[in-house]
């Protein structure tokens, strides 16, 4: 009987260690996630006058007209490409003019139009304005090409006063991140 007690109260110490084990280990549990690493991209906007491959950051003279007179009117096609090797954003881009030199009353009287293939049309405005201001080619979406005219004319108005004259200026193309807000 002796033996019957000893093996039923080794059964119970036993029962009671793995009932204390399987508990200490369910409170002892533990998972990880390691190494989480956020970056940001490189948004990228190139510029190409002929769409061949050539896009750049910066191209030259583009946009160049010499010998115009009143009633002159030409349209310049280029690209813009938010370049998606570093960054899948979509972009807002922008248009301005800057640095401009030369005659006053050229750039007041000289007009510009914008147009992009992505469904941008703004109002035509004046060098002058353009100088002081900039209009929206509207989004061009991560890995997109947009096509873009730049329209220039000289008014068939235009008199004397701009005759012989001169103007220069930058047009500065600047892309965004496209963010819509969430409430």
């Amino acid at each position: 009987m002796n033996k019957k007690i000893l093996m039923s109260g080794m059964s119970i110490v036993a029962s009671l260690a793995m009932l204390g084990g399987s508990a200490f280990a369910a409170f002892a549990t533990s998972a990880s996630a390691t190494d989480s690493t956020f970056s940001t991209g490189t948004d990228n906007l190139l510029v190409s006058s002929d769409n061949n491959n050539d896009y750049a950051s910066s191209i030259t003279s583009p946009f160049t007209g010499v010998n115009i007179g009143p009633g002159f009117t030409k349209t310049y096609t280029f690209f813009l490409k938010n370049d998606d090797t570093n960054s899948t954003d979509n972009l807002d881009v922008t248009a301005s003019f800057a640095n401009g030199t030369g005659d006053t009353g050229l750039e007041n009287a000289l007009n510009t139009q914008f147009s992009c293939n992505n469904g941008a049309n703004p109002s035509a405005f004046n060098v002058a304005s353009m100088l002081a201001g900039q209009v929206s080619l509207g989004t061009i979406n991560s890995g997109a090409i947009a096509t873009c005219t730049l329209t220039v004319s000289l008014p068939s108005t235009a008199d004397n006063s701009v005759s012989g004259k001169n103007v220069k200026f930058d047009v500065v193309f600047n892309g965004a991140t496209a963010v819509t807000p969430t409430p």
